[in-house]
């Protein structure tokens, strides 16, 4: 695996804090599904 090297630093500097915000956004709508649905 190489993302051991990767930290959490380099993430959110990065691209990628954009579309973990997504991905959260996205978690969190399941999870309202999940307990009001």
């Amino acid at each position: 695996m190489v993302c051991e090297n990767i930290t959490l630093q380099d993430v959110i500097k990065g691209s990628g804090f954009f579309y973990f915000r997504i991905f959260l956004q996205y978690a969190v709508m399941l999870m309202n599904k999940g307990l009001w649905g």
